[in-house]
Order: structure tokens, then C-alpha cells, then sequence
């Protein structure tokens, strides 16, 4: 039987192993670019809401300061008796002192 060739092994060939291994490398590749920017996109998610969160904070303590502000009358802030610093808006006066 000249045509029958009995294979000592069954193992894979260069060519089947070279293939093999490149479509496991792009499938790999393509998995961790996924990867990647799945936690860019975190990050910046997560760094949008630490600037809201932060912004949220400074615009609840300055309503807050402004709604117990009370008039220095005695001039212990300011050294000087009714004495208000800011912009007059129809004979009405807002100051900050610090």
C-alpha cells in the first residue's frame, strides 16, 4: 500500500501552531484594549464626580454662611461699627470678611 501512510502521532503541524497562536494573541489583544479603556472610563467618571461632589460642597457652605450671616454691629469683625465691604445692590450691602 504505497498510498496509506500510517502518522506515528497525531500532533499539530509548525503552520497549525503558528495560526493557532495568532489568533490567541489578537483575541488577547483585543481583550485587554477592551480592558483598558473600560477603567479609563472609570477614572474619569469617578474624577466628574469628585469635581461635582467638591463643587456641591463649596456651593452648600457658601449658602450656609451666607444664610446665618448676621451684621457686625459693633465693629468686632471689621473694626469699625456697621461697616459693610461689597458691592451695594439697591442700598442693600453683602460683606465677606475671611
Amino acid at each position: 500500500m504505497i498510498g496509506n501512510k500510517n502518522k506515528s502521532g497525531a500532533g499539530f503541524t509548525l503552520i497549525e501552531m503558528l495560526i493557532a497562536v495568532t489568533i490567541f494573541t489578537m483575541v488577547l489583544g483585543t481583550g485587554s484594549g477592551v480592558f483598558i479603556s473600560a477603567l479609563r472610563a472609570q477614572q474619569t467618571a469617578v474624577a466628574n464626580q469628585n469635581l461635582v461632589e467638591s463643587t456641591r460642597f463649596a456651593i452648600e457652605y457658601m449658602s450656609r454662611q451666607i444664610r446665618l450671616a448676621q451684621r457686625d454691629v459693633s465693629g468686632s469683625c471689621t473694626g469699625t461699627p456697621n461697616t459693610f465691604y461689597g458691592v451695594s445692590v439697591g442700598g442693600d450691602q453683602l460683606g465677606f470678611i475671611n
